[in-house]
């Protein structure tokens, strides 16, 4: 579904350059992980954090399920190493690695939103 690979392109503007706007736009209010990412990168750019790291990529997408306004997919994505450095502390360094999301987009609102998004353990 081109919509959560969208998502997947704002949330990449989102880390990268710290503006969170549109990807709070194109997610529901329900959509948990949604807020709290967004929320992670408020804090970083108040507090001075800075992030390194590539885009995530999209590897492959598949419906799970489909109904009129509302649609499940698997999203299998690609993660480069990223470092998150604090304006004070030591930087936390992550591999890449590559996982699959759970992702339900909802027609909402006069569009496609990011309603659920599971993150895998």
């Amino acid at each position: 579904m081109a919509f959560a690979k969208h998502w997947i392109d704002l949330f990449n503007d989102a880390r990268l350059q710290f503006e969170t706007a549109p990807l709070q736009s194109a997610s529901t209010p329900a959509c948990e992980s949604c807020s709290n990412y967004a929320e992670v990168i408020e804090q970083w750019r108040s507090d001075g954090t800075t992030y390194e790291s590539k885009p995530w990529k999209v590897l492959q997408v598949g419906v799970i399920s489909a109904r009129e306004a509302e649609t499940q997919v698997a999203l299998r994505i690609s993660r480069p190493a990223e470092v998150i450095t604090p304006s004070k502390g030591p930087a936390e360094r992550n591999s890449s690695s590559r996982a699959t999301y759970d992702a339900t987009v909802r027609w909402s609102q006069g569009q496609w939103r990011m309603h659920e998004l599971v993150i895998p353990e």
